[in-house]
């Protein structure tokens, strides 16, 4: 299959896309629920993730998103939304429907990787004022990095600092899920960080024979506590009587 990465895409060369291109376009806006005003021209529940492209080397587009092309995302089974001037490869494809007649539908990839950024990777047109990355709910955050690679590793990263890693210390597999990224405000070093169990917001750490965590708590003690059972809230407070004045009163068994 042969591989043409082109890095625009007007109304002439759009004719020409075919299944043996790829094209890298611009996203302008997408349809992220059935309720979207324009979704049921796009499929209703099925235009979900739909997006409306422009080409990248031109200031066209944001003036009348909905009116630009649209594409779907390629994989069924994995999500990646992209946010709004970042750019994704499109590959057009070409099948029969229910009356045999051919459709071509444009698909699209993850987001490019512009700035090696798991935050994000926009490239965004200056002239459309304060808004340039995503919409205006995306709130870009400069402190979140990127993890560090190790060899071997296995890596899923978000866009807000949670990610998993499948990864190993000394040959041995270890499974690190992180959800929020310490962020040192002081630090001006703009390498990629590692997980760090004490700092991080909330972490799970699947080891196999790693041995240097430090426990939270040394108590052994609390180990061998006796186990009481559950006492549900109605069990507690017994039966609830109603006044007058709407208030339930508690009656304590």
């Amino acid at each position: 299959m042969s591989r043409n990465l082109n890095y625009s895409i007007s109304r002439e060369n759009q004719r020409s896309l075919g299944k043996e291109n790829f094209q890298a376009v611009r996203v302008c806006d997408i349809i992220l629920e059935s309720s979207d005003n324009d979704a049921g021209r796009h499929g209703n529940i099925d235009s979900i993730g739909t997006i409306f492209f422009s080409d990248i080397s031109i200031d066209k587009g944001f003036e009348s998103p909905r009116k630009l092309p649209t594409a779907k995302p390629l994989f069924p089974h994995q999500k990646y939304v992209p946010l709004i001037n970042e750019i994704v490869l499109l590959v057009q494809i070409t099948t029969n429907n229910s009356r045999k007649q051919k459709i071509t539908t444009n698909y699209y990839f993850p987001t490019i990787n512009l700035h090696s950024n798991n935050h994000h990777n926009a490239m965004p047109i200056s002239e459309y004022g304060e808004i340039l990355v995503g919409s205006e709910d995306f709130k870009e955050n400069p402190d979140l990095k990127p993890l560090r690679l190790f060899e071997g590793d296995n890596i899923l990263e978000g866009r807000y600092g949670n990610s998993i890693r499948l990864g190993n210390q000394n040959n041995n597999p270890i499974t690190i899920i992180r959800n929020g990224q310490y962020v040192d405000s002081e630090s001006t070093i703009l390498d990629s960080n590692t997980e760090n169990i004490n700092n991080d917001h909330s972490s799970i750490y699947l080891s196999s024979k790693q041995l240097n965590f430090e426990l939270i708590c040394k108590n052994k003690a609390s180990y061998l506590a006796e186990e009481r059972p559950y006492i549900f809230s109605d069990q507690r407070l017994g039966s609830v009587t109603p006044i007058s004045n709407n208030i339930s009163q508690a009656i304590i068994s």
